[in-house]
């Protein structure tokens, strides 16, 4: 049996060895509630026999291709990209689960919102650890996400395969373990629209194995120098301190106050920077800030009412809308930190 036409989706699926779960994530695919797709396995070059269990699979939506070398995750996608003929392209790691709804939900989502060019979901992780992962839906609020860290995860993602073509968009072998998140930025930089759907359609499996935990300081080298790549389309030229604050920013790590009121100089450039540019929606930039900006101060909050006073002298602290417990927890901490009434004049002052 083969398609009367092209397949509505590609689903592309890069292997590379880990035998042990790729059953579990074919089986997850092939079971899905919409059947108009074809999957394509790339195995780039594994060194793990794969034959045992793929040759047991007799659906005529599913094909494999090898790679006789070991290419690397950006080249492997590449060919999938090239290979697809679907009207989509949707992501599948060889480690992870769709929920049988994932292609059903992403499809009707694409279909009535023709604007968008991809969207990702929300998603479960299991394994090591149990948890929600629930990355913002809107365009605006996702890319400007992406001056911090990467606002889409790969395995969720389905495109438009003739948008993403117009684009150009190949992923980047030199940015290795962070290539997705390098395509991401480079896309929306291109004017790409993207979205998370604000449901779980995904499993997303935690282990020893992963790339990301083998290689963090590599991992954390090339995603610097995206961020860095994302500040200078603002037109911002800064210092390695400067981008220090950022990471901190990012990080939420706790700091004493006068790194604290750096931060809050740092974020005044980057909003600056932004209006005269427009690369983000400022009142989404505004609320990534804010988010980033709470975070930092709430965990600087040993530091004394000096670290209340300076969230709330910068403006990003009006783009987040606070709990009442929220606001109480916060002032207690600082409040439980003063050390004398001299502390309290200041504040007062």
């Amino acid at each position: 049996m083969e398609f009367m036409n092209n397949p509505r989706v590609t689903v592309c699926m890069p292997v590379y060895n880990r035998v042990e779960h790729l059953r579990e994530t074919i089986d997850s695919i092939l079971g899905q509630t919409f059947t108009d797709f074809e999957l394509l396995i790339i195995d780039d070059g594994s060194t793990e026999d794969l034959s045992e269990i793929l040759g047991q699979y007799d659906d005529f939506r599913m094909s494999v291709f090898r790679n006789e070398a070991n290419m690397g995750i950006a080249r492997a996608r590449n060919r999938g990209l090239k290979l697809a003929k679907g009207e989509y392209i949707a992501w599948m790691d060889s480690d992870d689960i769709s929920l049988p709804h994932r292609l059903e939900s992403q499809v009707a989502f694409m279909d009535s919102h023709p604007e968008i060019d991809l969207c990702g979901t929300w998603l479960e992780t299991f394994g090591d650890k149990k948890s929600a992962w629930k990355l913002p839906v809107e365009h605006g609020d996702i890319f400007a996400g992406m001056l911090f860290e990467c606002m889409l995860y790969q395995s969720t993602v389905i495109m438009r395969k003739k948008n993403i073509f117009r684009l150009n968009g190949f992923y980047d072998d030199k940015f290795l373990t962070a290539s997705d998140y390098e395509y991401w930025v480079r896309l929306g930089l291109a004017g790409a629209k993207f979205s998370n759907i604000g449901e779980v359609c995904f499993k997303y499996r935690l282990h020893d194995k992963q790339i990301s935990r083998i290689k963090k300081a590599e991992n954390r080298k090339y995603s610097d120098g995206i961020r860095t790549a994302l500040l200078k389309s603002l037109g911002i030229n800064f210092s390695e301190h400067e981008f220090g604050l950022h990471m901190i920013l990012k990080s939420g790590h706790p700091s004493g106050k006068k790194t604290v009121e750096e931060v809050s100089a740092w974020i005044d450039k980057i909003r600056v920077a932004n209006r005269g540019r427009q690369v983000f929606s400022e009142e989404a930039l505004d609320r990534a800030i804010g988010r980033k900006w709470f975070q930092l101060c709430r965990n600087s909050s040993s530091a004394g009412l000096g670290i209340w006073k300076v969230y709330h002298e910068n403006s990003a602290a009006e783009s987040v809308k606070l709990s009442m417990n929220q606001k109480v927890k916060f002032f207690a901490k600082c409040l439980l930190s003063v050390n004398s009434k001299r502390d309290l004049l200041r504040f007062k002052n």
